[in-house]
């Protein structure tokens, strides 16, 4: 019998309570998607997968080589929904800019989530 996950951090298990008490069965880092930075190979272990196509990954810091990730991730898989749960969506992706983890998401049509997760946009059927 499996015990309870070992999240990396505090906010994981923050998104995996409300997962749970919005009736969802919890899976902690059960997929393996691979996806192609140029000229080498990576794998993404997303959080929560919650369908086959759709994925919650939660992101206290969102640092420029999750960003290139997602945008890479947005691009190889379009038939795959990510839906980002940010501790802090006004966070500002770094010292020197105005730009909000927000407002790079929108800006690069990547779903997101500021602490609380909608249950109706896991309720939606991914799109192509």
């Amino acid at each position: 019998m499996k015990g309870k996950p070992k999240y990396k951090s505090k906010w994981e298990q923050t998104v995996a309570d409300q997962l749970t008490a919005l009736e969802y069965p919890i899976q902690y880092e059960t997929v393996k998607i691979p996806y192609i930075v140029p000229e080498s190979k990576h794998i993404y272990t997303p959080d929560f997968p919650i369908r086959k196509k759709l994925f919650i990954e939660a992101k206290g810091k969102f640092v420029y080589q999750d960003r290139k990730k997602h945008l890479l991730l947005k691009e190889q898989y379009p038939d795959h929904v990510f839906i980002l749960v940010f501790q802090n969506a006004n966070q500002r992706i770094s010292k020197k800019s105005n730009t909000t983890y927000s407002m790079w998401c929108d800006k690069h049509g990547i779903q997101w989530v500021h602490r609380n997760i909608d249950p109706l946009q896991l309720k939606r059927k991914p799109t192509k």
